[in-house]
């Protein structure tokens, strides 16, 4: 076995440097985190040196671990760190969500470390939220129609198909938006939502058409991220997609239209500030970063390459105008070019190998990868944070066309058979739970 690649626990783990700000942490914190890990060192600096200079120690590997209040933590997050734990703390005085409570911050590629600490992370409790767009019930996808089977309660707004909610059994909360009804306050949905996630249920925000376009979707998630709740999007068909489906009006036309632009009509009037979305991008960035540049744009505007999206082998880069101008990247792209890319935060991604995904109550996003042995495409897993294993057939078939698990990748299994398998081969795990779903992930106690 390839030991740069392989995480094995051999003999005595190495000693882990810890750095916190210790003013203003709550009494006893020390004895939550430190209490189970004999071989960590601690060192503590003033609260003056800021969030941000800790998150910089660890990255620059002075440390291995940071612990600091988790109302500083920053959003975006920095790359190359992840959140391995929330501690709970005494509660909050009505301010920040997360007053009381500690952060522990980790290097993204030390998945020990994450595996670990989430024996005391609160999250594994917290539900996930799916943003699902939605238009008419014969053109939900699969994969929402899923997410609102699977969901304990659904906060829904103004629907041109009433009748998509009554097949679902999660409690149904009407939170919509009519002009010159009564209706929720934006801030008040977040904070719904968000109190369902905490409380550990699974929680669908369903809109009508797609979340992301004039929907407000970006606002919810910012809102949960920046709480740390887990987020995902899955898309609808959006209105206008439906307008010119029902009226044959193309949108695009060779020789007419070769450009295509979304507006609000609540919006007339005010300042613009657009997003644009380029298809069909690889072998033209250079070319349009310029023509971008030229007509007045800053050379510091942020762009988003989106390389198969939705897709496994799913590529993200975010760079710049001027970043574009020598990218070189194959087929298919999209572009994102405006503002709205700087709320860009990394998504951790969890490679479900083997079928029936839903039974699993991790509070991640999941993209199912089944019949693994067949598939002839080897994806780039430095993509993903980690693996979950369905059933030995599926430790098996990875680890023949693997060989072995990156360093950096978290990893799972759904029962104890592909557990011992993967045991066998030097490597421990986390339990995601499907007979205890009120446990979330547990620690298989399997250790070499």
């Amino acid at each position: 076995m390839d030991s740069k690649s392989s995480r094995v626990r051999r003999g005595e783990p190495a000693a882990v440097r810890v750095i916190s700000a210790d003013e203003g942490l709550a009494p006893g914190w020390k004895g939550k985190i430190l209490a189970g890990f004999p071989r960590w060192t601690l060192r503590t600096t003033g609260l003056e040196a800021g969030a941000s200079r800790l998150d910089e120690a660890v990255l620059r590997c002075e440390a291995e671990v940071a612990v600091y209040p988790a109302e500083l933590l920053a959003f975006p997050r920095p790359d190359g760190l992840a959140i391995a734990a929330l501690v709970a703390g005494p509660g909050t005085s009505g301010g920040h969500p997360l007053e009381g409570h500690l952060a522990v911050v980790v290097r993204r590629e030390r998945a020990d470390l994450r595996m670990d600490l989430a024996g005391i992370d609160v999250r594994a409790k917290y539900g996930m939220v799916s943003l699902v767009g939605a238009t008419r019930e014969d053109l939900l996808v699969p994969r929402a129609d899923r997410a609102m089977r699977n969901a304990d309660i659904i906060f829904y707004d103004d629907l041109l198909d009433s009748g998509i909610l009554g097949k679902y059994r999660g409690e149904k909360v009407y939170v919509g938006k009519r002009r010159g009804r009564p209706s929720a306050r934006q801030d008040e949905i977040n904070k719904r939502i968000y109190s369902a996630a905490v409380s550990g249920r699974r929680v669908v925000r369903l809109k009508c058409g797609d979340p992301l376009i004039f929907s407000r979707g970006g606002e919810e998630i910012r809102f949960l991220r920046e709480r740390l709740v887990e987020v995902e999007v899955i898309p609808g068909i959006s209105s206008a997609q439906v307008a010119a489906a029902s009226s044959l009006i193309p949108f695009t036309h060779r020789g007419i239209s070769n450009r295509l632009v979304f507006l609000s009509g609540h919006g007339i009037g005010g300042k613009e500030r657009e997003t644009l979305v380029y298809f069909m991008a690889a072998s033209r960035l250079g070319r349009i970063a310029s023509r971008l540049v030229k007509s007045g744009k800053g050379g510091a505007t942020p762009a988003a390459v989106i390389q198969n999206a939705g897709q496994e082998h799913e590529r993200i880069i975010v760079t710049t105008l001027t970043g574009l101008e020598k990218m070189e990247i194959e087929s298919p792209v999209i572009l994102v070019v405006g503002e709205v890319v700087r709320q860009f935060q990394r998504t951790e991604r969890l490679l479900f190998l083997g079928p029936d995904p839903d039974g699993c109550r991790l509070n991640r996003v999941l993209v199912q990868y089944p019949a693994l042995g067949r598939r002839k495409l080897r994806l780039d897993l430095g993509q993903y944070d980690g693996l979950v294993f369905r059933n030995e057939a599926t430790v098996r078939d990875y680890f023949r066309i693997y060989g072995s698990i990156p360093r950096h990748m978290l990893i799972y299994a759904s029962g104890p058979a592909a557990a011992n398998m993967l045991k066998q081969r030097g490597y421990y795990c986390l339990f995601c739970s499907e007979s205890r779903p009120d446990l979330g992930p547990e620690r298989f106690t399997i250790h070499l």
